[in-house]
């Protein structure tokens, strides 16, 4: 990566970065600057910033390890790469293609660890447990073409040459591509490591996205179909359309009627079913009796025509010949009037922790509406209350933490991360469909397509060729107001 700074030196603000494999276009090298002397400092031509040659940046040619290197981020889909979650505690993260015999070695070292575990645990006087069996090795199969770039070895055939870490199960790690290697298959992972494949489930992205109320509020890029990997399962429910269909209803006055979506984008009020045993109900031909028919997906949206409230019940009447029963679903209303600290005509977030709701408006006028997964409600994970602004954000950042009270976790590359206050923030979370229900650590967790769309709605904006950026000055970022 490189940074990009305000003024020509390493001890100026960061205003940004750029990832490897990126580009962006400098004007000719400038006079001064401090302590970057093998290529001299540039200065962008698209925005303010200055960049050493040198420290992360080649001019004037795209080198070598970039081209054969990991893809890039995909910006045209849901997640910027693809994702794989670790089957097993103790999964080796392989700084290269380890061969055969380094995997044998790796394996037998992690055995030898668990029995000297067992054994500290069981005490004196007690038999350990029996050393674990190693796992038998997979048929070879034939190596695929993987690029020049993996062909390389290195001559160390040590453990703690080859091996960076060993990794926890839940963990995620950014996967760029499979390969074969000596009898066993590889996934390469975005940062040129590798994992067995027997020890990564592939993970794709839930598909669920909230209610666009104003299209083309945000400069979104449409998104490209393409091929996910081997063995991918979507991490959620399917995503149902903007506002869910009328189903076939029978009545006594006549036959089946499909009275289909209305037309054009929805206004607030709008729901989502957050219940996972949620029902359509329907009322009797004479109105004096709702009752459960069909099932409802979790997830499922709908738009909210009225409140009806029957035997102390409430219910949200979609308008189409079916209710929902409240306690099943999220409702998002209009915040009117808006904070009073909000500046006139601004962009701002309103999101409810209550009713785990976010709310995207211009001024007063809400252009998107979704459901959210904010921090269990317990000491250690609350989200915080209060008014903020977004302070930096960045197209992928990775998330880790080795003394997390419920377990340690890491997520590489988690995608479109919108921070608001220290290490708390807006971003998407493919690994998981809980849209509706407090979830998380403490952040406000939202779909693949939820963060996507907030990503390229909230300012700052990023500059062409930049991967992550941080305010200047705090009105530059989009406020947000978070709240029971």
């Amino acid at each position: 990566m490189a940074n990009v700074y305000e003024v020509p030196d390493f001890d100026a603000r960061r205003l940004g970065w750029i990832r490897v494999g990126s580009k962006v276009q400098l004007k000719e090298r400038v006079e001064g600057g401090r302590f970057c002397r093998e290529g001299g400092w540039h200065s962008l031509r698209d925005a303010p910033g200055f960049v050493c040659a040198g420290k992360g940046v080649v001019v004037g040619r795209m080198p070598r390890s970039v081209r054969l290197g990991s893809a890039p981020a995909a910006l045209d889909q849901l997640n910027p790469y693809q994702y794989g979650f670790i089957t097993r505690d103790g999964t080796p993260l392989y700084r290269r293609r380890p061969t055969r015999e380094e995997v044998r070695e790796v394996e037998a070292n992690w055995a030898a660890r668990l029995a000297e575990e067992a054994a500290a645990d069981a005490g004196p006087g007690v038999d350990a447990a029996p050393e674990p069996e190693p796992e038998p090795e997979p048929e070879p199969e034939p190596e695929p073409d993987v690029g020049e770039d993996l062909e390389e070895e290195v001559d160390d055939e040590t453990e703690g040459g080859v091996l960076v870490r060993r990794m926890n199960k839940g963990n995620f790690v950014a996967v760029d591509r499979r390969v074969g290697q000596g009898g066993f298959l590889f996934y390469r992972t975005i940062r040129g490591n590798f994992v067995q494949a027997n020890r990564l489930f592939p993970v794709g992205p839930t598909t669920y996205q909230g209610f666009e109320l104003a299209p083309g509020a945000s400069s979104v890029p449409p998104l490209v179909a393409t091929r996910p990997l081997a063995g991918t399962v979507d991490a959620g429910p399917p995503a149902p359309v903007d506002a869910a269909p009328a189903p076939p209803t029978t009545s006594d006055a006549g036959p089946v009627v499909d009275a289909g979506p209305p037309p054009g984008p929805p206004s607030l009020p709008v729901g989502v079913v957050f219940y996972w045993y949620a029902r359509k109900f329907h009322r009797s031909a004479d109105g004096r009796r709702i009752f459960p028919r069909e099932r409802l997906e979790r997830l499922t949206k709908f738009r909210i025509a009225a409140e009806v409230t029957h035997d102390d019940v409430l219910y949200y009447d979609t308008g189409e010949d079916w209710l929902v029963r409240a306690d099943q679903a999220r409702k998002m209303a209009l915040r009117s009037p808006s904070p009073s600290w909000i500046v006139a005509g601004e962009k701002w977030i309103d999101v409810d922790v209550s009713d785990q709701t976010l709310v995207a408006y211009e001024g007063e006028r809400p252009v998107y509406a979704t459901v959210v997964s904010t921090g269990l409600e317990d000491e250690e994970h609350l989200t915080p209350r209060g008014r903020f602004r977004i302070q930096s954000k960045h197209h992928t950042f990775t998330m880790a933490d080795d003394r997390a009270s419920d377990g340690p976790y890491s997520i590489e590359d988690v995608p479109y991360v919108m921070y608001f206050q220290l290490s708390y923030a807006i971003h998407s979370a493919f690994w998981h469909g809980w849209y509706g229900r407090n979830r998380s650590h403490g952040c406000v967790n939202v779909s693949p397509a939820d963060a996507r769309w907030l990503f390229h709605w909230v300012t700052p904006t990023l500059p062409p060729g930049w991967y992550g950026i941080w305010v200047r000055t705090e009105p530059e970022g989009t406020a947000l107001s978070i709240h029971d």
